[in-house]
């Protein structure tokens, strides 16, 4: 140790003489860097190359020189000085991707940043940095402590973020054209889940310039002797005013022009190393953090966010909390970014189904699908989907997520009023002529009855809301078709009535028509994809009077609190939904265990019952062990 520092010293005091003192210290630092001998070894040579730089002796001659003078001691000792730095280097990115302890990887990592601002002030060595990064994003063997220190402490700077977000994008290429994994590299999922930890880590957008917050670590911000590069295809009002902005500067001559300044090459860098990343395989874990942050921190810094669709596309196919992420992406891009997505709704309801109201990300993505309906400028027969879906949803859904399917059904039937055709279809003379306008094809019904006994399901009548309260037979309706239109046609009553549209200006005959509609029948059509084509204007909330003898008294009380709103839309408001996303079974339970009730109902059993049903009751169930 002892001979490590003499050593160490003589270099520093004595740096042309005993110049040879360089490769003993190299041996030692070889030999082993974790040990006391190699840290003291390493730190010495830090400070001898960054002296070097400051003396000019490590600088690189050009050809021209280097062919005059290739036999004088001073080019003959840069030369032998480049070399042994080029070995040091070697040496340093060796001990990151080494099975080495994390100490010592922190003090290689902390060493080549060093050197990387050490040749002259303002001057950012991009080449020693980008090898740097490509072991730190490539090599498994880097620890955790090493990738801690450089988001900590070197991310802040600009310099080293612009040139880590170059090196992200390459890295990334290389990992997706790899078709087979190498030895000692990372690819696939796990480049990308080494990308992303550092890619989250790095500012989105580059401070314009005089902020106080842009810092350079080579510092070249702060003395002042950079501009920023022009960027491709700059116009001439901007080129001018560069120009003007470079002349007028007081802090003194500018010594070259560098990209990493430019808010603009900042930005399209911040855009490759992301469309690199999304190119990648990720797991379905690190696809939902990419998917957070995607909406808010990334598209708007990206140079083109349209580049997003293809693959939040593929993300809205795997359907669940990835496909209403990804939906939510695609909603910002339709939003502020105006892209085209004409069947936006038709993928959200495709998402909607039961299994949503059961799973862990039900509060995230029905608060999703809350903002997407919030629009009042939704078509109506979507509108109306909706409505019937979370309607038929929220009979088999448990009372947290029936709650919700009801607050959901308020909220659209306030915004939508057209929508109220669902609680109350209104009746006209029109739609009772329509009926009385059917063709003699239709098969022919028997008669409404008044015995008790006969089966309703067998009377192939319209229901009251197409035929103006009367119960008319199809049967009666075939006689004469050209009569019925001409009696119609007399009545001036019907020539002022406006005619019933229910969805696509379907009449009630048409309707009547094409679905063969009995009484009792719902025509909506829950299997179907496309709201457009689940008939859901032209039925009625059945499920609301079911909702309303729930076994649980909230879904009860919600319904309840559904008809007073509608009635009186003035002096109601829309129910929070927010709210009502993390009710659970357990909050339900206690809620009722924390009440106090004033009297208990108690079941009084003479003796002690043996099964669920008494034995009469098993020939109304078959099959059912009671």
């Amino acid at each position: 140790m002892q001979e490590v520092t003499s050593l160490g010293e003589e270099l520093l005091r004595e740096p042309v003489k005993r110049v040879n003192h360089v490769s003993k210290l190299l041996n030692v630092l070889t030999s082993d860097p974790s040990q006391a001998p190699g840290k003291t070894a390493l730190k010495y040579l830090k400070l001898f190359f960054t002296a070097s730089f400051e003396n000019g002796n490590l600088i690189e001659p050009t050809e021209l020189t280097r062919a005059a003078d290739s036999q004088a001691p001073q080019v003959r000792l840069r030369a032998w000085l480049r070399q042994k730095f080029e070995v040091l280097c070697g040496h340093l990115l060796g001990m990151l991707h080494a099975q080495a302890e994390e100490a010592a990887q922190v003090a290689a990592l902390s060493t080549l940043l060093e050197l990387v601002r050490s040749q002259q002030v303002g001057v950012f060595d991009h080449k020693l940095f980008t090898r740097a990064c490509t072991v730190l994003l490539q090599q498994p063997a880097v620890s955790q402590g090493v990738l801690e220190l450089l988001i900590s402490k070197y991310l802040q700077y600009a310099d080293v973020r612009f040139y880590m977000l170059q090196t992200m994008h390459k890295v990334a290429e290389c990992a997706q054209s790899q078709n087979l994994p190498l030895e000692g590299i990372l690819t696939g999922e796990l480049a990308g889940r080494r990308i992303f930890g550092l890619l989250s880590a790095i500012a989105p957008t580059l401070a314009p310039e005089g902020d106080e917050s842009v810092q350079s670590w080579c510092g070249a911000v702060e003395a002042g002797v950079v501009a920023a590069a022009p960027v491709r295809g700059e116009g001439s009002q901007q080129r001018r005013k560069r120009k003007r902005e470079a002349a007028s500067g007081e802090e003194g001559p500018v010594l070259g022009s560098v990209q990493w300044v430019n808010p603009a090459a900042y930005k399209r860098a911040f855009s490759d190393a992301w469309l690199g990343l999304l190119r990648l395989p990720l797991p379905s874990d690190l696809l939902k953090k990419v998917l957070v942050q995607l909406h808010s921190k990334v598209m708007p810094s990206l140079a083109n966010p349209l580049l997003l669709s293809d693959f939040l596309s593929s993300c809205l196919d795997q359907g669940g909390l990835l496909g209403m992420l990804a939906l939510n992406g695609l909603f910002t891009l339709v939003t502020k970014h105006g892209l085209e997505y004409p069947h936006f709704y038709v993928r959200l309801y495709a998402l909607l189904q039961a299994p949503v109201f059961r799973a862990k990300y039900r509060a995230r993505f029905l608060q999703l699908a809350d903002i997407f309906l919030s629009s009042g400028m939704v078509p109506a027969y979507t509108a109306a989907a909706f409505i019937k879906k979370f309607a038929r949803l929220a009979l088999t859904a448990p009372p947290a997520g029936a709650v919700i399917a009801i607050a959901f059904i308020h909220n659209l039937l306030r915004r939508h009023p057209s929508c109220s055709v669902l609680v109350n279809k209104p009746t006209t003379p029109q739609s009772a002529a329509a009926s009385a306008s059917v063709p003699a094809s239709m098969p022919t019904a028997t008669p409404p009855v008044t015995s008790k006994s006969t089966d309703i399901t067998q009377q192939h009548t319209l229901p009251d809301a197409l035929t103006n309260g009367k119960t008319r037979a199809l049967g009666h309706a075939s006689s004469s078709a050209s009569e019925a239109e001409s009696s119609d046609a007399e009545q001036p009553g019907d020539r002022a009535a406006p005619r019933a549209d229910y969805g696509g200006g379907q009449t009630a005959a048409a309707i009547a028509i094409e679905g063969s509609v009995e009484a009792g029948e719902d025509v909506f059509d829950e299997n179907e994809v496309d709201p457009a084509k689940c008939r859901a204007i032209e039925s009625s909330l059945w499920e609301l009077e079911s909702l309303r003898h729930h076994y649980y008294h909230a879904v009860a009380y919600y319904v309840s609190i559904l008809d007073k709103d509608l009635g009186d839309r003035k002096r109601t408001a829309e129910v929070d939904v927010g709210a009502l996303l993390r009710s659970s079974y357990s909050e339900f339970f206690g809620v009722e265990t924390q009440k106090r009730l004033k009297s208990v109902p108690v079941a009084f059993f003479p003796t002690p019952p043996t099964q669920l049903f008494p034995s009469a009751a098993k020939l109304e169930f078959p099959g059912w062990v009671c």
